[in-house]
């Protein structure tokens, strides 16, 4: 019976999208017999050393019956049961809220004791609810434990509801209501429109399916339910949910049965593996007996799939994919291989060009039918129609050419394009030259260039076709600045930006998609090295700039990169459309949820990104739920602060302020037309922080108009259109620490990157970068209208730039009551022994001064270099004045005038060598070489945390470590912690025997809540901070042992066992 499973058909780029809507590749199964077969003991493979690699399910094949199995790499198979760990009948804590909470009430860590307890039918008990509530908006919370994501292979969560609900799982928005789109998530308001609860009336409530191991943790997880009436006089509120898994196991832990009503299809079939071409599909029975194999052709693309023809055993390749569906009686036997054209893209002062059918990559000794080669010279794609190329081609000047083999039976070839330039000027620029047909750019209907019949009459003409959302599939060779050519693809091609589409340059988008060839494999931006892989890249003509200096943005950019800023890089390139100039343009990132991806490593399917009018990826309410609680918290208050570092990057998010106040950027979130050009964004599988984008600067600099002497620091906190992005800022500096570091760091960035020796350096080496290829794109555009116009807007962004700093300092003076600055100055003997730096700040140079004010401590440290020690400060006003420790190589001061700290290095404590050894348990110092005691420090950014041997880290940092004899300090390296595992050993020191634990262990780890400590025996346990203090004791405890944790502050805590072995020590982590 299982003979008669074949393979029917195979797609290996991801053209159809599954049930998540992701496209994917899929295998099509096929029973070509008269009778019922079973899967059951059938096994699918893409490894020829392991036939065995993903079994299929029990599923029953009726006769002529097809089966899509998508081999997406996610792994879904059969599954033992569904089941529901949260639905209606279950205890739910509520709450019907009359203030604002904070936006950790959708999360596991937010202790709910004080909310009510009730069934999950709530409502106006008017006979379809079983908890009575009184109110327009209730938000419930269901914890569910035991979960093993390895078990899990579909989910569906279904509400019934009336008006609008909006669903967390783990505090992550996972699913609204289409009445709660574009409306607050606040707590007092109302769904966007009506809509009747289904159950009590016979019906089924909405549904929505989900990869819960996308979503859901191990162990405990939480489902956050908010649902909202219409208005105030509504006369029902139904609040229902029901969350469904498919397991592939037995639960550990029951959960209640599905209901009747919600009875979810099998989930969707996805193998352990993704397809590739060149490598095999294998298809074998559990003894091991080869069924079926398809090995799939190197020239295999997009668009065609393999299979076979009706009736027919033999393999061939289809261009009209059929999935679900009886597969086409003709089908072409083969692909034509691609052409070989020679020579490759390049520059050439003439050339001759030559083709020749290519090779087929197939079996040895494979006969192919002959083929005919096909040319087109404009950027089209050839066809059967288009001349063939006979012999050679002679260039006298810059041309495309592309070339597809075509023959009787075949499939066409791939495009094989070439482009030649001949006696281009040399610039040194990256080259990116587009191939695309036509009528994709010019066609008066369809092309995404031109206006289009529907062209407004004013700019930026409205209506044009390069406003529509339009893409078109092109191809691309991308060449270094030597003029050789180093990655090509396929990709689609569309207009890019805001008013700038209608200059007539206007900017690209490409987008590399997987249907296509995939990313773009080139390491574009030099500040970028380790990303060399892109999914879309913007072809930028300067935005609102494109007509003064042209690279505004992307220089300034580039320069906050040097910061904690989040920007975009930049390449200036040279653009070639179907072989003709198109002048200069700025390769850059998207600022997308791929760019953090590209940028972090965090998952782009978990990204939250909101700009200033909406959310563009994730939680649509992930940013207002963060926000709006904050901004109900006392101003200045300990709690604001502390709980702004809990949600936001703070010094992203004062660099990125900075860097928009300084650079005056008129068309931002002071904009006299509203708010413009911000985005932020959170990872959900990283460190939760929110973030902002620097984007968009064209408005800085006084492009716009404005004087360096405007103060944008008073304009930013008095807007004329008030957002929740302004009402933030200012509420981040009422809080005094915030509002010095905001100060600081202006004085910081004044003195490095914003000045002269910086500024001046980076905008000159820019400048020169481009001005070989200005005149070229001049020539073609008159924008801007002249070289010489070209570099008085340079030199105009400079000038401007030196100007404002004076203004800047007073502005920020006067809008925090502060006195006038002081000058400090750092300056160290011998040069070479080491540095002296200022709040963190490296590479300043000796004799570095900087302007900052008295209210505000800043941190010097000095840093001597390997062989080298610190053997004190020079004395000055403020270690006279007895506010500053000679001998401290960290200090932290607030100027009370004018001073200079002058740092003392030399060669002492001669063959003592110190470092840090990361452990399981913390940092240990090693210390050899010493014939004396040594007194031992330990430093986070400059502040004192701990003394002694070891230490036991409470935050991520960058840890350094001390070693003074009371007249010199030998100091590591910084460490920055926590580190790898790889990097992790377990520590022997003898300050710290405890460290080796015998059988101490705490589950789960890190901690939320609870925690259970198990071990051997039982005896008196400790828990201790970071700091040494002692957070929990309790004698004589016996195992296991519930550690209730939830109101200890986050970081790193110690958990020691005394007993009459001895003592038992282990690392707990608190989040």
């Amino acid at each position: 019976m299982a003979a008669q499973i074949q393979i029917a058909e195979i797609d290996a780029f991801g053209d159809l999208e599954d049930g998540l809507g992701r496209g994917e590749d899929w295998v099509e199964l096929f029973n070509v017999g008269d009778e019922e077969a079973s899967l059951a003991g059938l096994r699918l493979s893409d490894d020829p050393e392991n036939w065995g690699k993903w079994n299929l399910p029990s599923v029953t094949l009726g006769p002529q019956e097809r089966l899509l199995v998508w081999c997406s790499g996610r792994d879904v198979g059969a599954i033992d049961h569904w089941e529901c760990p949260a639905d209606d009948t279950d205890a739910w804590q509520y709450l019907v809220p009359n203030q604002a909470l904070d936006a950790d009430w959708r999360t596991l860590d937010f202790d709910d004791s004080s909310w009510q307890t009730g069934s999950g039918s709530i409502g106006y008990g008017d006979g379809d609810d079983v908890t009575t509530i009184n109110g327009n908006v209730v938000f419930m919370r269901r914890t569910f434990n035991g979960i093993n994501t390895g078990d899990l292979v579909h989910g569906v969560l279904a509400v019934d509801y009336d008006d609008g609900y909006v669903a967390f799982l783990n505090g992550r928005e996972f699913a609204r209501s289409s009445s709660m789109e574009e409306t607050s998530v606040a707590f007092n308001a109302f769904a966007g429109g009506l809509h009747e609860a289904e159950l009590y009336a016979g019906g089924i409530p909405e549904s929505v399916s989900f990869d819960p191991r996308e979503w859901l943790v191990e162990g405990t997880n939480v489902l956050a339910v908010q649902v909202h009436n219409y208005d105030a006089n509504s006369s029902d509120l139904t609040a229902r949910p029901f969350l469904a898994l498919a397991r592939t196991a037995p639960s550990p832990v029951p959960f209640g049965i599905v209901p009747d009503w919600l009875q979810p299809e099998a989930p969707e079939l996805h193998t352990n593996f993704k397809l590739k071409p060149g490598e095999p599909v294998i298809l074998s029975d559990a003894a091991g007996n080869l069924l079926d194999l398809a090995t799939l052709p190197s020239e295999l693309r997009a668009g065609i799939t393999m299979g076979r023809a009706a009736g027919s055993p033999d393999w061939c390749f289809f261009t009209s994919p059929s999935p679900g569906s009886a597969n086409l009686s003709v089908c072409n036997t083969h692909i034509a291989p691609a052409p070989v054209v020679e020579p490759n893209s390049g520059w050439y002062t003439a050339s001759s060009v030559t083709a020749t059918p290519g090779v087929t990559a197939g079996p040895p000794g494979q006969t192919l039918p002959p083929v005919t080669l096909r040319f087109t010279v404009d950027g089209s794609e050839p066809t059967p129609s288009s001349a063939a190329f006979t012999g050679f081609w002679n260039l006298e000047e810059t041309s495309v050419l592309s070339i597809k083999a075509f023959g009787e039976g075949m499939v066409p070839s791939a495009t094989v394009d070439r482009v030649y330039f001949i006696d281009e000027p040399s610039t040194g620029l990256q080259k990116v030259s587009i191939f695309t047909h036509p009528d994709h750019l010019w066609d008066w209907n369809t092309g995404i260039y031109v206006s289009g019949p529907n062209a407004g009459q004013d700019y930026p003409f409205f209506g044009s076709n390069f406003w529509e959302p339009w893409s078109r599939e092109s191809r691309l060779t991308w060449f270094d600045g030597t003029g050789d050519p180093v990655a090509e693809a396929r990709l689609d091609l569309e207009i890019h930006g805001g008013w700038s589409r209608a200059e007539p340059q206007r900017s690209f988008r490409l987008d590399f998609k997987k249907r296509y060839t995939g990313p773009l494999e080139h390491t574009v931006f030099s500040s970028k090295p380790d990303i060399d892989k892109f999914g879309n890249l913007n072809l930028r003509n300067g935005g609102q700039a494109s007509w003064e200096n042209k690279f505004q943005d992307a220089f300034y950019g580039e320069l906050a990169l040097e910061t904690h800023v989040v920007a975009s890089g930049w390449r200036p390139v040279e653009v070639y459309l179907n072989g003709d100039y198109w002048g200069v343009y700025g390769a850059r990132e998207k600022a997308d949820e791929q760019f953090v991806e590209d940028n972090f490593g965090w998952d782009d399917k978990a990204v939250d990104l909101v700009s200033a009018f909406t959310s563009l990826n994730g939680g649509p309410s992930a940013f207002e739920a963060t926000v709006n609680p904050l901004l109900q918290l006392p101003d200045g208050s300990e709690a604001f602060h502390d709980a702004f570092a809990d949600h936001f990057e703070v010094d992203a998010y004062i660099d990125y302020h900075i860097f928009e106040i300084h650079g005056q950027n008129v068309d931002w979130i002071a904009a006299p037309w509203g708010q413009n050009n911000v985005k932020f964004f959170r990872p959900n599988t990283g460190d939760g922080l929110w973030r902002p984008m620097l984007y968009d600067t064209d408005a800085c600099f006084g492009a716009w108009g404005t004087s360096p002497f405007d103060n944008y620091l008073s304009l930013t906190l008095n807007p004329p259109y008030d957002s929740q992005f302004t009402d933030l800022f200012r509420k981040v500096l009422e809080d005094d620490q915030y509002r010095c570091q905001f100060a600081t760091r202006t004085c910081d960035l004044l003195e490095t990157s914003f000045s002269a020796e910086v500024f001046d350096a980076r905008l000159a080496m820019t400048a020169a970068n481009l001005a070989p290829a200005m005149s070229h794109h001049i020539d073609l555009w008159d924008s801007p209208a002249s070289l010489s116009y070209w570099q008085q807007r340079v030199e105009y962004m400079r000038n401007h730039n030196e100007v404002r700093a004076s203004p800047e300092r007073i502005h920020v003076r006067d809008e925090f009551g502060y006195s006038d600055t002081e000058l400090l100055t750092v300056s160290w003997t011998p040069p070479f022994g080491g540095e002296v730096t200022v709040n963190e700040m490296d590479d300043l140079g000796n004799g570095w001064d900087a302007e900052y004010f008295g209210e505000c401590p800043i941190r010097i440290a000095a840093i001597p270099f390997s062989g080298f020690g610190f053997l004190g400060w020079q004395n000055n006003l403020h270690i006279d004045l007895g506010l500053v420790d000679v001998n401290d190589p960290f200090v932290e001061v607030s100027l009370q005038e004018d001073d200079q700290f002058f740092a003392i290095f030399g060669a002492c404590l001669d063959g003592v060598d110190l470092s840090i050894q990361a452990t399981t348990d913390g940092l240990l110092a090693q210390v050899t070489g010493s014939s004396q005691p040594l007194e031992l420090a330990w430093y986070l950014d400059g502040i004192l945390v701990g003394e002694g041997n070891g230490h036991v880290p409470s935050v991520p940092g960058d840890y350094v470590l001390t070693a003074s004899d009371g007249s010199c300090t030998l100091m590591t390296e910084a460490l920055n912690w926590p580190t790898s595992e790889e990097e992790v050993v377990l520590s022997v020191a003898p300050q710290m025997p405890e460290v080796e634990a015998l059988s101490l262990s705490v589950s789960p780890n890190p901690v939320s809540n609870a925690a259970v400590v198990t071990g051997a025996e039982g005896g008196d346990l400790t828990v201790l901070d970071a700091a040494g203090r002692v957070v929990f004791e309790a004698p004589n405890v016996r195992f296991p042992f519930v550690l209730e944790a939830g109101n200890w502050a986050p970081g790193v805590y110690a958990v020691r066992l005394s007993s009459e072995k001895g003592q038992e020590l282990t690392r707990l982590l608190k989040r």
